[in-house]
């Protein structure tokens, strides 16, 4: 979750920060107000049920440290532009960390992410939710839209007190569109984005100057 912070530090600074589809909410110096965790144990039977699956690589998102992986069977020439800060880590260093999800990256193959999703669900005590090129395994109940809603409780804003608007390309967005007071999505997201939210955008710094002359 340190990576998805530091992300975070532009010029633009942000009062919070909700991240991991939900699973973690930050003030803007990037203590963690609130987090929800995988069992360790879970994390470990996840981690060594996959380590073998050709086609995919498994990494872990833990509070107050780097990004790990834990095993790679994707082709040398595969690239992602979402994981690059990360160390190699074995399942026998799991007991006594928190881990807020198990990302899955799974390249080109959605009838294996499809697959997967199906079995995660199936097999373990989790939530899985489907991202463009990854799966995001997370604690059950974690969305965007339920960080949002804690976030709301702990600064004791009603939601009908904001305007909410959100952007979003892809499936694990799609519970924080449901709430938002406009959402917006990008060309390449997914049909079934595209029919959730009120207007699709080449970028959202063409549609922020508008809704910012209009709050």
């Amino acid at each position: 979750m340190g990576d998805a912070l530091r992300a975070r530090r532009t010029d633009l600074n942000f009062d919070y920060s909700v991240v991991f589809t939900g699973a973690a909410v930050a003030d803007r110096d990037r203590r963690v107000l609130h987090s929800s965790t995988l069992e360790a144990g879970t994390v470990r039977r996840i981690v060594e049920s996959l380590a073998d699956v050709d086609g995919i690589a498994v990494y872990g998102t833990a509070l107050d440290e780097r990004d790990v992986r834990f095993s790679s069977r994707v082709p040398l020439s595969a690239t992602n532009t979402v994981l690059h800060d990360f160390r190699e880590m074995t399942p026998e260093e799991i007991e006594g960390r928190e881990f807020v999800g198990v990302p899955i990256w799974v390249p080109d193959n959605p009838g294996l992410k499809k697959k997967l999703q199906s079995w995660l669900a199936d097999t373990f005590d989790v939530g899985c939710v489907i991202n463009q090129n990854f799966l995001d395994v997370v604690p059950v109940g974690t969305t965007k839209a339920a960080g949002l809603y804690w976030l709301a409780g702990h600064l004791g804003v009603e939601r009908s007190a904001v305007d909410l608007y959100t952007f979003g390309d892809s499936w694990n967005d799609l519970p924080m569109h449901a709430i938002a007071d406009r959402s917006f999505s990008f060309p390449w997201s997914p049909e079934e984005v595209h029919s959730a939210t009120d207007e699709v955008i080449d970028s959202a710094a063409e549609a922020l100057p508008r809704l910012l002359n209009t709050a």
